[in-house]
């Protein structure tokens, strides 16, 4: 890749193509090598790491520029995609990590004294493979995107337990989804009332 980052960048500039379809024999398309399924995590990561681009974008342009980059990282000979196939393929990618991540983050906390991070890994595999998933093969994907911050917040924000607040205007009143009274965080803690036990 050539030029200065925002050239590539560039939602449907010609720096940008994106192909309508690369079906293979019989409608199917291409599977991806591993090389391929990783240029696709460092393109998702370089362009949310761009401090012009970021995730706030539509997208359809988004996908395209992700496209774009990931186009300039494949391995030559690699097949032609469209964008709506790298993020579908970004998809289950980011199933399979948010599941792969929520094990191996709580092997690493629950580790035993001596356990390395081969070992570390290799069970938190197991008991990915374990529970109704097929066989964990993204590890280099997950070495690409574990400190990405944004990855990690689509993650937490899409496993969250809990009910989910929403902001009601810019006076900081809050809703709760599971049906409590509006709230503003700016309100005084009421004292509660003393016991009559007393």
């Amino acid at each position: 890749m050539t030029g200065s980052r925002g050239s590539w960048l560039a939602c449907g500039s010609a720096a940008a193509p994106y192909f309508e379809s690369h079906a293979g024999p019989g409608g199917g398309g291409t599977l991806y090598k591993e090389v391929e399924s990783v240029a696709i995590a460092r393109a998702w990561d370089a362009v949310t790491t761009d401090a012009i681009v970021g995730t706030d974008q539509i997208n359809v342009c988004f996908w395209k520029r992700v496209l774009a980059v990931y186009n300039g990282f494949k391995p030559p000979g690699s097949a032609e995609r469209t964008h709506d196939q790298v993020r579908k393929k970004f998809g289950k990618i980011t199933k399979a990590l948010k599941r792969f991540i929520s094990i191996y983050e709580n092997q690493m906390r629950t580790a035993e004294s001596g356990r390395s991070e081969a070992d570390i890994k290799a069970l938190s595999m197991q008991l990915f493979n374990t529970e109704g998933f097929p066989k964990f093969s993204y590890w280099e994907e997950f070495l690409v995107l574990r400190d990405s911050q944004k990855f990690r917040a689509i993650c937490e924000e899409q496993s969250a337990p809990g009910a989910k607040r929403t902001r009601l205007g810019v006076s900081g009143n809050y809703s709760s989804s599971s049906g409590s009274r509006p709230f503003d965080l700016n309100d005084d803690v009421m004292e509660e009332p003393p016991s009559s036990l007393s």
